[in-house]
């Protein structure tokens, strides 16, 4: 990571620290679905939609916004497919990252 800049170490540190924290943000996410949780689910999918909104995942943002919706409707029942189909999003978007790593490491 050597080559990057300062701004763009910032970023690439945003990044490495969200990548490090969001499997445990899925897993409270899943958490508050599978308790009937209203409150906690609404709490940790706007923040998940707030932190993944800095790199550019629109399609995961859109579904973190519906799984805060579902916790602010109390309509908890109906979040697991939403949260299956932020799961999927999330392994795309590890796949990117991943990519991003290793051809950053090419480069240095």
């Amino acid at each position: 990571m050597k080559n990057l800049s300062g701004d763009e170490q910032i970023v690439f540190e945003l990044l490495e620290e969200f990548v490090d924290h969001y499997p445990q943000r899925l897993e409270e996410m899943k958490e508050a679905i599978d308790s009937g949780n209203a409150l906690l689910l609404t709490r940790t999918a706007h923040s998940y939609k707030g932190a993944i909104s800095n790199f550019g995942a629109t399609r995961a943002q859109s579904i973190a916004s519906e799984l805060e919706t579902y916790g602010t409707l109390e309509q908890v029942d109906q979040a697991l497919p939403a949260w299956h189909e932020l799961v999927v999003e999330m392994k795309r978007f590890q796949e990117h990252y991943d990519r991003i790593v290793a051809t950053t490491k090419d480069q240095g």
